[in-house]
């Protein structure tokens, strides 16, 4: 019986022993959620501010359920880099909103898709407000795979 009981609680100081170096070997794992995606950001044309259609690089980083999204932003009409639209939205159920605009609000967005571990899609609309030029909007679409 006593020889039982030994064996009883080595058992148990083995099995409690495993389960903490279980845990310890699952905490990176936890902490290295973040997921980053690259793809393209394409915008229909904006007759009115007479801007033509393109497609502009774009990425995003999924931590947990939270996704950033950025694009890159052109001088309007050329291929000068001026900046960045980006935003932030809480992922549920594998279905985002994200509000995107550029740091002096002259872009702003919202769009609604789907986040996967493997891609991301987004559809909407993008409003400008572009000195010297006026106001438009244009529909825009986003597809970003896993890097």
């Amino acid at each position: 019986m006593v020889g039982n009981a030994r064996i009883a609680r080595t058992s148990i100081g083995t099995s409690t022993i495993a389960v903490a170096a279980l845990c310890l070997a699952l905490v990176p794992a936890a902490m290295a959620a973040e997921i980053a995606y690259s793809g393209t950001w394409n915008c229909d044309a904006t007759p009115k501010l007479n801007i033509p259609a393109f497609s502009v690089p774009a990425s995003a980083v999924r931590d947990g359920n939270r996704l950033t999204v950025s694009r890159t932003v052109y001088n309007a009409g050329t291929t000068e880099e001026i900046g960045r639209a980006s935003g932030a939205a809480t992922i549920e159920g594998g279905r985002v909103t994200v509000e995107t605009a550029t740091p002096a609000g002259g872009i702003t967005g919202r769009f609604e898709g789907a986040v996967s571990d493997t891609e991301i899609t987004l559809a909407g609309m993008e409003r400008m407000k572009i000195p010297d030029r006026g106001e438009g909007e244009r529909a825009c679409r986003a597809l970003l795979k896993r890097r």
